[in-house]
């Protein structure tokens, strides 16, 4: 008795295989691109709802106005800007609406600076100190902060000093 060889022929499970992941593929598209439509589908919405917020305005309180009235007019602001060249440049004190006033060359710093704030008819002053982290020293930047945190007794005003290092 001879035997026979049992040959199976896979060509039909391959078939059958790549439908199935020809079907799984589509499908995932199809998915992704229902989530796609949906989240433009909210983007749009929300765009005409941010549209209409824009347009209508909240009305200001007369509390609002009155604050913003007395932070202008009895709070002043001043700003120290120190210059990037010590040779050729000039330090600059820019009061209130942009009033400047310019260091002379005769003046002593410190006493223009406190004959500058004590000339500010406000009794509370904020004042900025702007410089350049390459072009100070060190001990030129401790003698003018010192000089600015001290500046209440000097002046018999309220003064805040911040700075803005670029």
């Amino acid at each position: 008795m001879k035997k026979r060889s049992l040959i199976t022929d896979l060509t039909p499970l391959l078939d059958v295989i790549l439908i199935i992941l020809f079907m799984v593929l589509v499908s995932g598209r199809e998915k992704d691109m229902m989530r796609t439509e949906d989240l433009e589908r909210s983007n749009r919405v929300l765009q005409v709802k941010v549209a209409e917020l824009e347009k209508v305005k909240s009305p200001v309180m007369d509390t609002e106005k009155n604050w913003y009235i007395v932070y202008n007019s009895q709070i002043g602001k001043a700003e120290l800007n120190f210059p990037d060249d010590l040779k050729t440049g000039k330090f600059r004190l820019i009061k209130g609406e942009g009033n400047e006033s310019i260091k002379p060359e005769t003046e002593e710093f410190e006493k223009w600076v406190v004959e500058e704030i004590k000339a500010m008819p406000q009794e509370v002053i904020i004042v900025t100190f702007r410089y350049k982290d390459s072009s100070i020293y060190y001990r030129d930047y401790t003698r003018i902060r010192d000089l600015l945190t001290g500046l209440s007794e000097k002046t018999g005003k309220k003064v805040v000093y911040e700075e803005i290092p670029s």
